[in-house]
């Protein structure tokens, strides 16, 4: 740890920094500024590491750690599954020193983990900077997560669907945010269910697709708590699309068989997101039940899981039925 203060350190003081947006301007850091920033940075690991001590004497399988979005680095070869598919899928890079008691425990997959928020997290990192420059390359998925909610519910209280469709394009486009649609995406959640990607984050790190970040309002190097957990299965899940053309896929369900594949669990009240033709949409999951029992959340890896969809059956079934009428030639 004290290596890794010391590496900090003579980074901020050397300036060396990741390459900045150079359409944003930022104020220049003295030297003061930076040795500040290390310093907040070093006792933010220092006082997760002292968490974590603790539960490694205790052979938990619980920890907090400080959480950043996975960027393309992490993407496996070409060939592998879940290949360009890292922003649309449930699954997160885990510190290696976890994998042994995991392995003790439940030695073939699914190897799942609850990610949870820490309200007012302690050890808050002082960077505004890199956390302006992370927000920034969230802000296209936030605007479109945002739109594609209000765009749902305006058809809810009787919108029209020429403004509804209007906000979603927008979003789609990586647009203007506007405050009501975000206010209307606030569906806050406290946790999350999620799989292992691979081993490789460092000590007392995690690294989260970046819909996960933005569903747990997340801040780059926020502190949250890491869980392993067994998932019972879910037998059916019911999902609330949140985008315009849903209604006109020729598929749909053969979509969220092709897509869901990228998701080992579901969380109840998430809005998760598919790649569909170039784009994502964002569904809402506001069901997963056990039989009877509702459960908060599931797993569906290599589970045989029935898929509905909320507020859209109908006109499906009426779009459907015209393309086998067309195909008739009738």
């Amino acid at each position: 740890m004290r290596i890794q203060i010391f590496v900090n350190c003579a980074l901020l003081l050397a300036g060396v920094s990741r390459a900045k947006n150079p359409t944003v301007k930022r104020p220049l850091l003295t030297r003061q500024q930076k040795i500040e920033h290390a310093l907040t940075r070093a006792n933010h690991e220092q006082e997760t590491e002292d968490y974590n001590s603790f539960q490694r004497c205790e052979g938990s399988l619980h920890r907090r750690v400080i959480c950043l979005p996975l960027t393309e680095h992490f993407d496996p070869p070409p060939g592998q599954q879940g290949h360009g598919k890292l922003q649309v899928s449930d699954r997160v890079s885990i510190p290696k020193e976890l994998m042994t008691g995991v392995f003790k425990r439940c030695p073939v997959p699914p190897w799942q983990f609850e990610i949870r928020k820490i309200p007012q997290a302690a050890g808050k990192d002082d960077d505004n900077d890199e956390e302006e420059e992370e927000e920034e390359e969230d802000a296209s998925l936030e605007s479109a997560l945002a739109a594609v909610a209000a765009a749902a519910d305006a058809a809810e209280v009787g919108g029209t669907a020429a403004e509804a469709g209007g906000g979603a394009s927008k979003g789609k486009e990586g647009g203007h945010s506007d405050p009501a649609a975000a206010a209307a995406a606030s569906r806050q959640l406290e946790h999350l269910y999620c799989h292992v990607l691979d081993w490789q984050a460092p000590r007392n790190y995690v690294f989260v697709p970046r819909w996960m970040m933005t569903a747990l309002k997340l801040k780059p190097r926020e502190v949250i708590e890491l869980t392993w957990c067994r998932l019972r299965e879910g037998k059916q899940v019911t999902l609330k699309p949140h985008t315009k053309d849903f209604v006109n896929w020729a598929n749909p369900q053969a979509v969220m068989e092709s897509e869901l594949k990228y998701y080992s669990s579901l969380t109840l009240g998430s809005t998760i997101v598919i790649d569909y033709k170039g784009a994502k949409h964002a569904l809402e999951v506001v069901r997963v039940v056990d039989g009877e029992e509702q459960l908060d959340g599931a797993n569906i890896q290599d589970v045989n899981v029935a898929v509905d969809f909320e507020g859209v059956g109908p006109q499906i079934a009426k779009n459907k039925a015209k393309r086998a009428t067309a195909g008739r030639g009738v």
